[in-house]
């Protein structure tokens, strides 16, 4: 009824006054007034203030996984933009269609991702403002299995938002070309030395390096020959720009590519171990599942017992769902 709405509304106005840390703090009870009382909501300035509480709130559930929720308060949040709110308020904009997206992709509601992501894509200002989208719609692939329609897309939007160009098809030769390449890139450099590069700052190739990441999944299963290929990539732009947590990934599927298709045993374990000291260094361990997949999985093996390698695969198997990201 107008009257429980209206007692939601005014609790939630009550909770809204103080600190921006406070209110951060009550945001999931907030929106849940605030869901009782969106009718109730005219003042346009109000509206606004709404919606980034119900961002946040929305921000808030999605990290304890109570997804329902955060759908609703993102829902929700959405209802409350004006017209031009692309025009004029930008952030808020971006940040309540990508969260809704992401929200939708872990629920696998993949249609509810296409109804979010075109709009970012459209009116995104920058190239790593569609960023979260894109990895998405490649993540949206293997979870639908649709591997060949993902990997095109990451090899087109690599290519057009940021100047990096991988053969949707790539043959053979591509690939032995891609092994003088980054052997080239490599020459001087022992496993050592590309420890102690210096950080990555860039942050458009930060984003290239996790696109890459996530393409490779995809890859593996539509396209393999490109796995080698963003292996290179990942591992040149490190070379040229410095280490990150994502380097580990690109080092270890480098080693993979080594020990597996090149022969090139001694030289994989070395990028294997490189990978995992890696993320030791970074502490980036939401990215321990990926790679330390690769490197018990697939690399150990040819020098350390297989007594050794079963138990620690096992432990990166648990441990892959939860940072898949």
């Amino acid at each position: 009824s107008d009257e429980r709405a209206a007692v939601h509304l005014a609790l939630a106005r009550q909770m809204m006054v103080g600190t921006a840390e406070e209110v951060n703090q009550r945001s999931v009870v907030i929106a849940s007034h605030l869901g009782e009382a969106l009718g109730l909501l005219v003042d346009g300035e109000e509206r606004l203030r709404a919606a980034g509480v119900l961002l946040i709130a929305g921000t808030r559930a999605k990290t304890t996984m109570a997804t329902a929720a955060a759908a609703s308060f993102l829902e929700n949040g959405l209802s409350l933009l004006p017209n031009d709110a692309w025009d004029r308020h930008y952030e808020l904009t971006l940040a309540l269609h990508t969260e809704a997206a992401d929200v939708a992709y872990i629920d696998q509601r993949f249609d509810d991702v296409e109804r979010y992501a075109p709009a970012v894509v459209t009116h995104a200002r920058s190239n790593l403002d569609r960023v979260p989208i894109h990895t998405i719609k490649i993540g949206v692939g293997v979870s639908r299995r649709a591997y060949r329609e993902a990997t095109v897309y990451a090899v087109d939007v690599l290519a057009s938002d940021f100047g990096v160009r991988l053969p949707r098809d790539p043959t053979t030769a591509h690939v032995l070309k891609g092994v003088a390449q980054v052997k080239l890139a490599l020459r001087r450099h022992t496993t050592e030395d590309l420890l102690r590069l210096p950080p990555m700052t860039d942050p458009e190739i930060t984003a290239v390096m996790g696109i890459l990441m996530k393409t490779a999944t995809n890859a593996y299963w539509a396209t393999p020959n490109l796995v080698p290929l963003i292996a290179f990539e990942m591992c040149r732009l490190s070379v040229q720009h410095g280490n990150i947590g994502l380097s580990a990934y690109g080092y270890a599927l480098y080693g993979m590519v080594a020990s597996a298709a090149l022969g090139q045993l001694d030289l994989g374990y070395a990028y294997g171990r490189l990978a995992m000291d890696l993320l030791d260094a970074t502490g980036d361990t939401h990215l321990v599942g990926k790679t330390a997949l690769l490197w018990h999985g697939f690399i150990r093996h040819v020098k350390d017992p297989l007594r050794e390698c079963g138990p620690d695969i096992l432990e990166a198997y648990d441990v892959a769902p939860v940072s898949y990201t």
